[in-house]
């Protein structure tokens, strides 16, 4: 259950780069978290596209999960249920709904 949040109004105004920054940090670390899993993991049966595949799937939902996570509730909520299917396609309706 996420945590109960304080009202929007209390929430400075975030940028697009300032977003992006944030989604930045926090996937590149989990990113390496995971990369450095992969490598130490026995993965000799699988090939090197695979893997790359992999992890760019896992930081590009890692990305739009942080992405939404960060934006104020009542926008959240019309992201989330719009249903994104790409981080572009989540900030532009984010950016939508924030005009």
């Amino acid at each position: 259950m996420p945590p109960k949040r304080t009202s929007t109004s209390e929430a400075p105004a975030m940028t697009q780069a300032a977003i992006r920054k944030l989604v930045d940090d926090s996937v590149t670390a989990a990113l390496e978290a995971q990369v450095a899993t992969m490598a130490n993991a026995d993965n000799t049966n699988r090939n090197t596209r695979e893997r790359e595949a992999h992890v760019a799937r896992k930081y590009s939902e890692k990305m739009m999960e942080v992405f939404i996570g960060g934006l104020p509730q009542r926008i959240e909520r019309n992201v989330t249920a719009s249903k994104p299917q790409t981080l572009e396609e989540a900030i532009n309706i984010a950016q939508r709904l924030m005009d």
